[in-house]
């Protein structure tokens, strides 16, 4: 939990990412009812971890990083994208202020894959995709734990965490199922094995003006407008592409158009 409050995500968005994320407040944000929308992500906050690391026992070194008992509170973190590295380096400097030592591993794809899986790694900072309902089984269920080839890469073992999966997973009552839902998701907040970063929920396009698109333009799970096998709706305008072709011959441009449309957009 120490080491979540130390994770200065905000200052990340804001400094390396110019504002254009957004912090992600948990791993299972955007499932209407099966989303329990009172988790927010843990702030970037030195006091909190002061008051968490004392508790337990800890002092600051002669370096200002925690020690306790010849052990540093010193932590790697594995990853695998070149853009993920400036990020990574403000992370760390934010959380060398609040007493924790960041050291950054950067490896190929295959070797931080193979890393995570095989359950090696101290943090591994990298992005699952997502489903169409929250699965917890293969993530968090203790089946998975202290095993390789598996997706439980936090090795979370906790027995009262299993029995809510398992119900969550063999229920067929709806209704039940999103109360479940959103008990995991509080266990597993509560468990802070998990860190939320920053979430990417739009896309932006250029298209040519002979493609046209319905209102909204694109669907609630697409993620490229143009692509039929994604959730996309458009059509080609064969009038308009003559249209255009034939003001190209003569020099004429069309004014440029720009679709802002936040039909999906997020709350907060």
């Amino acid at each position: 939990m120490a080491f979540a409050y130390a994770m200065n995500v905000d200052k990340v968005i804001q400094k390396v990412l110019r504002g254009d994320y957004y912090r992600l407040k948990q791993a299972y944000q955007g499932y209407g009812e099966y989303t329990d929308e009172s988790i927010e992500a843990r702030p970037y906050d030195i006091d909190k971890v002061m008051e968490l690391m004392t508790a337990s026992g800890w002092a600051r070194g002669a370096d200002g990083i925690w020690e306790k008992e010849g052990k540093r509170f010193s932590v790697e973190v594995s990853y695998s994208f070149d853009e993920i590295t400036e990020r990574l380096v403000v992370l760390k400097e934010e959380a060398k202020k609040a007493g924790v030592e960041i050291r950054i591993q950067k490896l190929d794809n295959s070797s931080a894959y193979k890393k995570f899986l095989e359950k090696k790694h101290d943090v591994a900072m990298m992005a699952w995709s997502t489903s169409f309902h929250p699965r917890y089984w293969q993530t968090y269920h203790s089946d998975n734990a202290h095993k390789p080839q598996t997706n439980n890469i936090t090795n979370t073992d906790n027995k009262d965490l299993d029995e809510v999966i398992d119900r969550y997973h063999n229920s067929l009552d709806e209704e039940e199922r999103k109360v479940l839902s959103r008990k995991i998701q509080r266990m597993l907040h509560d468990q802070a094995n998990f860190v939320p970063t920053m979430m990417v929920p739009y896309f932006r396009q250029a298209y040519w003006r002979w493609w046209r698109l319905p209102t909204p333009p694109g669907t609630k799970h697409a993620t490229d407008l143009f692509d039929p096998f994604d959730d996309s709706l458009f059509w080609y305008d064969k009038a308009r592409h003559a249209e255009t072709k034939k003001a190209m011959k003569k020099k004429k441009a069309f004014e440029p158009v720009t679709i802002i449309d936040e039909t999906f957009k997020p709350k907060g």
